[in-house]
């Protein structure tokens, strides 16, 4: 293992600018156009990882080869006690798709639920009971903010939402990117892209927000950077919390991926209304030395040791590095990275579906982290990887989730040693008969204050529709338990947008899931699945659940 340090550089936040409970009631009362566009039209030098070689799966030694989900990659003798059903279960109603995938989110505080698609948001009670009308992200966005590029247009397209609840301060945020749907005609010198974001007021959405905005580009529109270079543009936020800061990363792309963005601002004083300036990185290197694609800041939980707040991401074929800082905003500022040698990942495949030769896309973020979250000295993760079960000579998409005891970091000991966990799952549940070739991907995880945790997940396959799933790995048990079907899919999905017999559909590329304040017991997890609805942007909808409580 090796660890690494990086300077960064001050970031200009600024803000902070209001809109009040009066204001925000009419906007949700209103219930504005759900869709300005439909799919969000690539950026400029719009890229995701590059294609690797192939990496083909292959079973680790000594592991079980079971043909089901609770069983294989990593498993021990675990527990065949089913994972419970969801409490609450209920349809986001969200009437406008807002660009395909659906990039689903939720976020819970003990009044409200906010659940978000890539440009729709919408309140509800705890029970799933919409509270206001749909609003469109630039509706939303613009209704704070009024941001311009360099040539004098108005920023009017605000992409990729994505929502968190801060158990800190008690607070929803919500962030996307932000550029000038015209952009294409704009001299690249001119062109400016935004990260935009919005802390509630309270634990009630409809008592107002606050809106700050910061440069998605280091440097961006100064004369002679070095760093910053006409045309730059993000892609794929990624939003955390922790005790001290608030965390956005993302890539920054110009024809092809450039670097990682990782922003950091003071969540406390953003909360209250009040502007502060955060810090930046673009330069960060993996402890091997490579670029990293894709940092996942994680929705903490509690007081880590030593004040640090963590971010996992990936290097090589079979390593979780994991990122921690501390002292963000003064001068003992430090950040290290810790390379955690797990299971080889293997390149994700499309998913075949019921019904249909249209395949559900997996591959779209290879095997990026998609979701963590740190709770008791743990930091959890889980990303999409493939596995052939049962050796038939048939990869199918799978989910890698990971378990990392972190209270000793730098020194983060390779799973299972104190309490790690390094499970590949999929393939299908040892408690169905249904057959054929199934496919799980698009995770999402959390966990309690007990340690358990709920991954939420989309399942696919050659006898089943697109649908919702979830599984439990609770802290006292040695394994996983097999998934519960948490909303099936209606019909073979589709869009009217993606023609022919093979088309590959966009599918995933986030879900949600968010541990409830009320009890920090319960979690709530949001997933898109295949519905009887559709529009522009092909007949998905997002389902809501809740476990443990």
């Amino acid at each position: 293992m090796t660890a690494s340090e990086h300077p960064g550089d001050e970031l200009g936040v600024h803000g902070p600018h209001e809109l009040n409970a009066k204001d925000t009631a009419e906007l949700a009362r209103s219930a504005q156009p759900a869709v300005e566009l439909h799919e969000a039209p690539p950026q400029r030098g719009e890229a995701h990882p590059p294609e690797p070689a192939q990496r083909l799966p292959s079973a680790p030694p000594g592991a079980s080869e079971a043909l089901h989900d609770s069983g294989g990659a990593g498993a021990g003798l675990g527990p065949t006690t089913p994972t419970p059903n969801p409490t609450a279960s209920w349809q986001a109603t969200l009437t406008g798709k807002g660009g395909y995938p659906a990039d689903a989110q939720i976020s819970v505080s003990t009044t409200h639920v906010v659940v978000t698609n890539r440009q729709v948001l919408r309140y509800y009670d705890r029970s799933g009971t919409p509270v206001g009308g749909e609003i469109g992200s630039n509706t939303f966005f613009t209704a704070g903010l009024n941001l311009k590029d360099a040539a004098g247009n108005t920023i009017d397209v605000f992409n990729d939402l994505r929502t968190i609840f801060d158990p800190y301060r008690k607070r929803f945020w919500v962030t996307a990117y932000a550029y000038y749907s015209g952009a294409a005609k704009v001299p690249p010198a001119k062109q400016r892209s935004y990260i935009p974001i919005a802390v509630s007021k309270t634990q009630n959405p409809l008592d107002g927000w606050w809106f700050y905005w910061w440069d998605a580009a280091a440097q961006q529109g100064q004369s002679g950077s070095s760093i910053w270079q006409p045309g730059d543009v993000p892609d794929y936020p990624i939003i955390g919390i922790d005790k001290e800061a608030v965390t956005i990363t993302h890539a920054v792309n110009n024809g092809s991926f450039r670097y990682w963005h990782v922003t950091l601002t003071p969540a406390g004083p953003l909360s209250t209304g009040t502007g502060a300036s955060g810090w930046q990185f673009w330069d960060l290197q993996n402890p091997d030395g490579s670029v990293p694609w894709c940092i996942a800041p994680a929705v903490h939980h509690g007081s880590p040791k030593g004040g640090r707040a963590y971010w996992l991401g990936r290097q090589g074929t079979d390593e979780v590095v994991v990122w921690a800082i501390t002292h963000p905003f003064d001068s003992a500022r430090k950040v290290q990275a810790t390379a955690v040698t797990v299971q080889g990942y293997a390149d994700p495949v499309n998913g075949q579906q019921k019904g249909s030769s249209k395949r559900i896309k997996f591959t779209n973020l290879g095997n990026a982290i998609a979701k963590a979250c740190f709770r008791n000295e743990f930091v959890h993760g889980v990303a999409n990887d493939a596995h052939d079960w049962g050796s038939i000579g048939k990869v199918r998409t799978s989910i890698h989730y990971v378990r990392l005891p972190v209270g000793s970091f730098p020194k983060v000991p390779s799973p299972p040693a104190s309490g790690g966990v390094d499970r590949v799952f999929g393939g299908g549940n040892v408690n169905e008969k249904l057959g054929g070739l199934k496919h799980y991907g698009w995770c999402s995880v959390e966990a309690n204050k007990n340690g358990d945790a709920i991954l939420g997940y989309a399942r696919t396959g050659e006898q089943l529709f697109p649908e919702m799933r979830a599984s439990a790995y609770m802290h006292n048990e040695s394994d996983i338990r097999p998934s519960v079907q948490v909303k099936a899919g209606d019909k073979a999905a589709d869009n009217p947008g993606i023609t022919g017999a093979n088309a590959i559909l966009p599918w995933g590329d986030t879900s949600g899931a968010c541990v409830d304040p009320t009890d920090d017991t319960a979690i709530w997890v949001a997933q898109e699945y295949a519905s009887k609805t559709a529009d522009g942007n092909g007949n998905y909808d997002i389902w809501v659940a809740k476990f443990f409580s």
